[in-house]
C-alpha cells in the first residue's frame, strides 16, 4: 500500500507560500465575518419581530411580558467564539445590551446600546462565562409578572437605575436557526423558528415580518396542536385496518396505521398555509408594517421552488397564494379606511 501511494502523481505548479502567521490572521478574519453575519441576523430578527408580537396581542390567547431589549456577553456562544466578539462587538466578561427594540420598554427607560447590566431585579450579575445563565433565569422568572423591573446600569463609568414598564406580548419566541442553507422558517406551537439562510434571503424587513407573522399565525391559531391531531385519527384509522388484516391472516406491519398517520397530517395543509397567510396579514398590519405589495414575495420564493407555481401539496400554489394575499390586503386596507378593528374576519360559529 505504501508503495502505491509513494507513487501517486503530484501537482507540478510551484505556489506562492504563506506563512501560518497569516493563515491564522485570515482565519481570524473569517471568524469575525461569520460571527458579525449570525449577530447581526439575531438582532434584526429580535427587532423585526417584537412588534409584531407585541400588537398581535388581541389575536394570541396566550401571554407574557417583555422589555425589548438583548444583553449578551463575550461567551455568547462559548469559549470557542469569545474573543471573535470581543473584536467585532467590543463585548467583555460583563453584560452589555446588545440591542433595544425601538418603542419598547427598555427604550422608554432610557437604556442605550453598551450600556453594562450591574443588577437587574434586585439581582446582582457577576462578569464571567456565567452572567448570561443568572440573567435568563432572572428574565424568565418575570417573564408572567407585568410588574416593573428595575434595571441597574453602569454607562461612561457612572451607575444609574432605569425603571422598565414590561410590555405584554404574544407568549412565542422567535428564533434564529443556524442552518444557512435551507431557505426556511417553520412554527412548533411554542417557537418561531427562521433559518439564517432565509434571513440573508429576505431583501426587506417587510420580507421578514410577512414569514414571521405567517409562522406566528400557525402557533395563535393552534395548527400544530391541529395537524398532530389529524395524524393521530389517521393512524387510527390505519390501525383498524391493520387489525383487520391480521384477523384475515395478513401481517401489514402496521403499514396502514403508518401510511393513515402520514395522510392525517396531510389533511387541510394547504388551508392552514392559507389561513396562516390572511390571519399573518393581520398581525403584521396591526404592527405597523406596511401590507401593500408583500405579497410579490411569494414571486421570488416561486424561483427557489419552481413546483410551487402548479404544484399544491401541504402549500398553496404560488399563483393562489399570490392572489389570496392580495385579496387580504384590500380587506385590511378597507378597515384601516373605515377605522374599523384590525380583527380577521371568522366563520360563524355551528
Amino acid at each position: 500500500l505504501l508503495i502505491l501511494i509513494a507513487g501517486c502523481v503530484a501537482p507540478t505548479s510551484r505556489l506562492p507560500s504563506v506563512s501560518d502567521e497569516v493563515i491564522e490572521a485570515e482565519r481570524q478574519k473569517q471568524l469575525d465575518f461569520a460571527t458579525t453575519s449570525f449577530v447581526n441576523a439575531s438582532t434584526r430578527l429580535y427587532a423585526i419581530a417584537y412588534p409584531i408580537l407585541e400588537k398581535g396581542v388581541p389575536l394570541c390567547e396566550k401571554h407574557r411580558y417583555a422589555t425589548g431589549f438583548i444583553a449578551v456577553n463575550r461567551y455568547l456562544y462559548g469559549e470557542e467564539l469569545a474573543d471573535s466578539l470581543q473584536r467585532t462587538y467590543s463585548l467583555s466578561d460583563a453584560l452589555n445590551v446588545l440591542a433595544i427594540v425601538p418603542g419598547s420598554a427598555a427604550d422608554k427607560a432610557g437604556m442605550r446600546v453598551g450600556d453594562a447590566v450591574v443588577a437587574i431585579g434586585g439581582n446582582r450579575i457577576m462578569p464571567g462565562k456565567k452572567a448570561m445563565i443568572e440573567f435568563g433565569k432572572v428574565m424568565n422568572g418575570r417573564q408572567y409578572s407585568s410588574t416593573d423591573l428595575t434595571v441597574l446600569v453602569e454607562r461612561d463609568s457612572r451607575q444609574q437605575t432605569l425603571l422598565l414598564k414590561p410590555q405584554q406580548v404574544c407568549d412565542y419566541d422567535v428564533v434564529l436557526h443556524p442552518d444557512t442553507n435551507a431557505i426556511n422558517a417553520y412554527a412548533d406551537g411554542e417557537n418561531i423558528f427562521i433559518t439564517k439562510r432565509m434571513m440573508d434571503f429576505f431583501e426587506s424587513d417587510n420580507e421578514a415580518a410577512l414569514v414571521i407573522a405567517h409562522e406566528i399565525a400557525h402557533n395563535a391559531r393552534d395548527h400544530i396542536k391541529a395537524k398532530q391531531q389529524n395524524a393521530m385519527l389517521g393512524v387510527l384509522g390505519g390501525l383498524l385496518v391493520d387489525i383487520a388484516a391480521a384477523y384475515g391472516g395478513v401481517n401489514t406491519n402496521g403499514e396502514f396505521a403508518n401510511q393513515g398517520g402520514a395522510i392525517g397530517a396531510r389533511a387541510y395543509s394547504v388551508e392552514f398555509e392559507k389561513e396562516a397567510d390572511y390571519v399573518g396579514l393581520y398581525f403584521m398590519a396591526r404592527a405597523g408594517y406596511d401590507i401593500q405589495g408583500v405579497e410579490r414575495f411569494w414571486r421570488r420564493m416561486a424561483l427557489q421552488n419552481p413546483n410551487a407555481i402548479t404544484l399544491q401539496t401541504t402549500h398553496p400554489s404560488s399563483p393562489e397564494r399570490f392572489l389570496l394575499m392580495g385579496k387580504t390586503t384590500q380587506e385590511i386596507e378597507q378597515k384601516q379606511l373605515k377605522g374599523l378593528p384590525l380583527l380577521p374576519e371568522e366563520m360563524p360559529k355551528q
